[in-house]
Parts: C-alpha cells; sequence; structure tokens
C-alpha cells in the first residue's frame, strides 16, 4: 500500500534523517521475521556463508539453513556485557563470507551498537565485500544512548536492508506488520520472495499500521510506554542490587535482561526447566539463543513491574537453594 510506504519513509527521515525512496525502497512484509527471510533467501545462494553473532535471536539460523547457506556463529564477549566483539567477527570471516546479520537493540542481551563499534564494522565489511541485515525492531525501546541506525553510516548505506516492525514500538504484535528499508536492487528481489510466500500483507492491517505512524495520539501513547520500560528497567536494576545473588548487566535497549546462572552449577536449560516446575516461573534458557549464553537465562520486563520483581525474587531463592544444597544442581 503506497500510503504505508510512505508513512514508513517519512518516519525514518524525521527519526534519523534518512531518505528512501517509497516506491523502491521500501518493502511492507508480514512481521520483522518476515522481512529477514526475505532479505536472507534474496541475497544468500548455496554454500553462501553468513555471519550471526552469539547469541542472537534465533530465526537468523534458521532462515541462512532454510535458504541453503551456511551460519557462521562468532561470539559477543560474554565477560563485558556481551558486547560485539569484532575480533570474533574477524577471526570468522572467509572468502566464502556473503552476509552479516546485525541486530541492535539486541535480542536476548539488550546490547546496543554505537557509531564507533558500527565503523569498525563498515571496516570489514568494505574489505570482505558483504551485504548488511541490519534487524532494528527495538529502535524506540533505549536507554540512556540513542539508537545509531547501521544505514547512517555513509559507506553501509548502499550495502545494507534495515528490517523494521511494528510489534515493538507500537504494540502490534499480532497484527504482524513489518518492513524493510534498503537499496532498490535488493527490495526488488525481497519483492520477488514476499509475492512467492505471503503475496501481501492484508490491506486493511496495513490501514491501521499507518494510522499508528501517524497519529499524535498514538506517538504520545509510544512516549509513555517508553518512559514506563525506562521506570522498570530502573526497578529490575534496584530489585537486582538487593538480591545479592542475582547477576546481570543492565541492558541498554529492548527490554529484557540476561541473568547469570553459572554460580547454580546447572546449564540453562535444566535451570529453566526446575524453575517452572518448582517456582512456577518462566524464563528463556540461554543455550536457545546459542552456546555462549547457556549460563543464562533471559528475562522480561515487558509485564507489570510487581510481576517481574516477585519472579526475580523467586529466581534468586531458586539459585540459593542450589548453593546451600549443590547435590540438586544436577
Amino acid at each position: 500500500m503506497p500510503e504505508l510506504r510512505d508513512a514508513i519513509a517519512a518516519q525514518i527521515e524525521l527519526r534519523y534523517g534518512l531518505n528512501f525512496d517509497p516506491g523502491n525502497e521500501v518493502l511492507v512484509t508480514h512481521g520483522g521475521i518476515h522481512a529477514v527471510m526475505a532479505a536472507v533467501f534474496a541475497l544468500v545462494d548455496a554454500g553462501d556463508e553468513v555471519l550471526i553473532e552469539d547469541p542472537c535471536w534465533m530465526p537468523y539460523v534458521g532462515c541462512t539453513v532454510m535458504a541453503g547457506g551456511t551460519p557462521v556463529r562468532f561470539a559477543a564477549d560474554v565477560n563485558d556485557g556481551f558486547r560485539f566483539s569484532i575480533t570474533n567477527l574477524q577471526q570468522k570471516l572467509t572468502q566464502r563470507s556473503r552476509l552479516l546479520i546485525l541486530n541492535s537493540p539486541c535480542n536476548p542481551t539488550g546490547r546496543m551498537l554505537d557509531r564507533k563499534t558500527l565503523q569498525e564494522i563498515a571496516a570489514l565489511v568494505l574489505a570482505y565485500d558483504l551485504w548488511i541485515i541490519s534487524d532494528e525492531v527495538y529502535e524506540a525501546l533505549s536507554y540512556g544512548h540513542p539508537h545509531v541506525p547501521t544505514a547512517a553510516l555513509e559507506t553501509l548505506r548502499s550495502r545494507t536492508i534495515t528490517i523494521g516492525s511494528l510489534s515493538k514500538t507500537y504494540a502490534m504484535t499480532g497484527w504482524r506488520v513489518g518492513y524493510a528499508v534498503g537499496p532498490a536492487k535488493a527490495i526488488s528481489e525481497m519483492l520477488k520472495v514476499s509475492q512467492y510466500s505471503i503475496t501481501n500483507v492484508a490491506p486493511y492491517v496495513q490501514r491501521a499500521a499507518v494510522t499508528a505512524i501517524t497519529s499524535p495520539d498514538v506517538a504520545q501513547y509510544v512516549k509513555d510506554m517508553q518512559a514506563i520500560y525506562a521506570i522498570r528497567r530502573s526497578q529490575v536494576i534496584e530489585t537486582m542490587k538487593s538480591l545479592s545473588n542475582l547477576k546481570a548487566q543492565a541492558p541498554d535497549g529492548a527490554f529484557y535482561f540476561m541473568i547469570d546462572i553459572s554460580q547454580s552449577g546447572m546449564n540453562s536449560e535444566a535451570f529453566a526447566s526446575r524453575l517452572l516446575e518448582e517456582y512456577a516461573v518462566a524464563v528463556v534458557p540461554g543455550q536457545g539463543f546459542g552456546p555462549a549464553a547457556d549460563s543464562f537465562v533471559r528475562v522480561t520486563f515487558a509485564a507489570p513491574i510487581q510481576e517481574v520483581i516477585e519472579g526475580l525474587s523467586l529466581v534468586g531463592a531458586f539459585i540459593t537453594k542450589l548453593l546451600n544444597s549443590p547435590s540438586d544442581a544436577v
């Protein structure tokens, strides 16, 4: 729908000063995951290597495999709050490298990429002639540090496909509206993938998306939501400080904490299963995001804050139980 493509392009220009042609450089998709899939299928041929950070949002790996590519994982710096590791990325690059997938703010870690890191990434991308998929669906949720779009770097503009979604910014998860912006030649190939996978996003859903993006009332709602998340983040940090056996790095963005469970003596899947069975608290095992996160579990503060605080207290109680009875950690 032209009206939605126009609204998306106008919003990006307003936020970041980046200009995209709504007719040729914007694609509406069935949620952010469909945008990722269409981009991977458009760019990757059989045997191409796709560089994917560890930990990461799980569909990056699955989409790569489905497209016939080879996922190549490089670890974030677990000892520094899951910071992006230029060294680990560089060690994994080969002549078969085709695509780098970035995610900022990151799910599951909440880590964000700053301009300096993006400049270091750009040097490698240019040296190896890579494409970038930059998943920025959590762009509206940052705390203290403004989001820097990958495409804001002039050297990366012509080789970056940026993924966006209304699910997080506008709390429209069930509506399934996402988008991709990037060079016309890439968007054209993605359009072919979209036409042969979903045909189109329902027009009435697209009209709702136009309203979400352009309505002043909704814009105020988004500001209120951002303020609420910032407060919740602060409350979670204070709760963590009061529970001596809970350790986690405060996220730069999104609405997740990765809790370090290494002291429990359990892997993340076993820990999450026991926690659910014994304390009725659900967390996501870190190993689902990659082996680098197997000593962590992901928690969210998207739920009401009192529920989050109660859940954290129960996680702390479970860890205390395990520390007092090491034989239980089996």
